[in-house]
């Protein structure tokens, strides 16, 4: 009998010896991650009575995160790159993606609902971008020519698995060269190449699995300077994936961007493609 209990005491002290370890396991330590793919979409004719052109159009894309979390502090960073062009039949090819994205967040239990949160944004194009209005196409953008970096400082709300929220008070910088639309001020006969606002905010993500194998991501980023509180930059991101196997997926991908400092409409982007998914580690 008290060899019994013994033994049934040494098991449950081991169990939760066990537990704490498996619970521990993810503490003082980087998790990376690594997203590749490949979308792709073509038309092709040939003798076709009714008209119609040939058509290619591609994009791949990197998503790298780098997490690392201990018992009051996390850390996690994520890189996002996409680059993308297309082709109708004899035209020059033409780009159709160029972005690279970067976000830093650093956070401190306080024991509450909310995380005091230190983050970072970096947004800007990997290499020059045209505008195709115009013949001949007409170089706007440039890597780093403009780039939007923000840092803030504010609460940040992750408890839940699909939506994660922060609220901060943030500096937001314009930094270019030779496109400086988005930078200058029209009411000073200088040119900046150079804009510092001061003001407030909020990035937002949901990930929700609306079925077995599909999945909708949202990210929604709003920002509105101190000296103009009436107005709000918004980039609002969206991605619908539906996995047909471990490597083979569909996406409908919908950004809305409304930003004054490059355009006073609503800009939309939209692509429904085919892609080649691998999840490297």
């Amino acid at each position: 009998m008290k060899k019994t209990v013994l033994l049934t005491c040494l098991l449950i002290f081991s169990s939760f010896f066990n537990i704490n370890a498996q619970t521990d396991s993810t503490l003082y330590k980087w998790e990376p991650s690594l997203t590749a793919g490949l979308n792709f979409s073509q038309v092709s004719f040939s003798d076709w009575a009714k008209g119609g052109d040939n058509a290619i159009a591609w994009n791949t894309y990197l998503n790298f995160g780098l997490n690392w979390k201990s018992e009051h502090w996390s850390f996690k960073n994520q890189l996002r790159v996409i680059y993308g062009r297309t082709q109708t039949g004899d035209q020059p090819d033409k780009q159709n993606e160029n972005e690279i994205f970067m976000e830093n967040v650093l956070a401190r239990d306080l024991g509450w609902i909310f995380k005091f949160a230190a983050s970072n944004t970096f947004l800007t194009q990997i290499t020059a971008g045209y505008n195709y209005k115009v013949d001949p196409a007409v170089q706007i953008s440039n890597f780093f020519d403009p780039a939007y970096i923000t840092q803030g400082i504010g609460l940040l709300y992750d408890k839940s698995d699909v939506v994660q929220t922060r609220l901060d008070i943030a500096a937001r910088e314009i930094i270019s060269d030779k496109f400086f639309t988005e930078a200058d001020d029209p009411n000073t006969p200088e040119i900046e190449t150079f804009k510092f606002d001061f003001g407030f905010n909020s990035v937002t993500d949901l990930k929700l699995n609306v079925a077995e194998n599909v999945q909708y991501v949202s990210k929604l980023s709003l920002f509105s300077p101190f000296k103009r509180m009436d107005i709000w930059d918004i980039r609002w991101e969206n991605l619908i994936t539906a996995r047909i196997n471990k490597w083979l997926a569909t996406n409908l991908n919908v950004v809305v961007v409304y930003d004054e400092d490059q355009i006073k409409r609503t800009q939309v982007r939209e692509a429904f493609q085919l892609g080649l998914v691998f999840t490297i580690f």
